[in-house]
């Protein structure tokens, strides 16, 4: 398999899995009837700015009718989240460091981050509201 080509799937893997994982979480909450208002497709979405907030981006919120919650933006970093995607790319980077020869890793490492930051683009897109 060509390095670049190799740099993308290990690291749209690593993302795809800490989204699922996430998702996976965030779904069992409203499975067992903790987000009613939500719904299934919005706790998909929350599960998307759940995610991309470990990675650093910021959360807006918006005021509630009901509830005493006022709106604001969260840049908290959650960071048993961000332990997920951060553990994940520690082992695709050494699946990537085994398959290169000596100064061969820069070139499967921006193309993965080329498909990472695609990946976290259209996360965003998808989920936001």
């Amino acid at each position: 398999m060509p390095l670049p080509l190799q740099g993308v799937i290990e690291l749209l893997v690593v993302a795809a899995v800490s989204l699922l994982l996430g998702a996976l979480l965030l779904g069992a909450v409203w499975a067992a009837g903790g987000s009613d208002t939500l719904g299934a497709g919005g706790s998909l979405r929350l599960a998307g700015q759940v995610w991309l907030l470990s990675h650093g981006a910021p959360l807006s919120i918006q005021a509630v009718e009901g509830l005493s919650l006022a709106g604001g933006t969260v840049t908290l970093v959650p960071l048993g989240l961000t332990l997920i995607p951060f553990g994940l790319s520690v082992i695709a980077g050494r699946r990537i460091a085994r398959a290169c020869w000596r100064g061969q890793f820069l070139l499967p490492f921006a193309a993965g981050m080329v498909g990472y930051a695609v990946f976290g683009a259209l996360v965003g897109l998808l989920s936001r509201t």
